[in-house]
C-alpha cells in the first residue's frame, strides 16, 4: 500500500471515528472532530443536512448549483477562484 492510499485510509477512519453517533454530521477536519456544516462553512458552502453522500454517509455542502460530498469540499475550493 502507498502512503497516499495509507494517508487516504487513516483519514476516512478518523472522519468514522468522529462521526460514531452523529449520524453524518461530524467528521475529520484540521486534524479534530468538526461539524460538516462548520466545514461547509469554513469554505464558504452551504451546509445541505437533507443530502447524504452514499460513499461516506456523511452530510454534504452545497455549491449553489450541486451538493458536494464533504471530503471532497478542499479539493473543490482549490479549483474556484476566489
Amino acid at each position: 500500500m502507498t502512503d497516499f492510499f495509507r494517508s487516504l485510509s487513516y483519514k476516512v477512519e478518523l472522519a468514522r471515528a468522529c462521526d460514531e453517533g452523529h449520524n453524518g454530521t461530524v467528521s475529520y477536519f484540521d486534524n479534530r472532530c468538526a461539524a460538516v456544516e462548520e466545514i461547509c462553512h469554513h469554505f464558504n458552502l452551504t451546509y445541505a443536512p437533507d443530502s447524504m453522500d452514499p460513499d461516506t454517509n456523511l452530510t454534504q455542502c452545497n455549491n449553489g448549483t450541486h451538493d458536494v460530498p464533504v471530503d471532497m469540499v478542499r479539493e473543490w475550493n482549490a479549483t474556484v477562484d476566489v
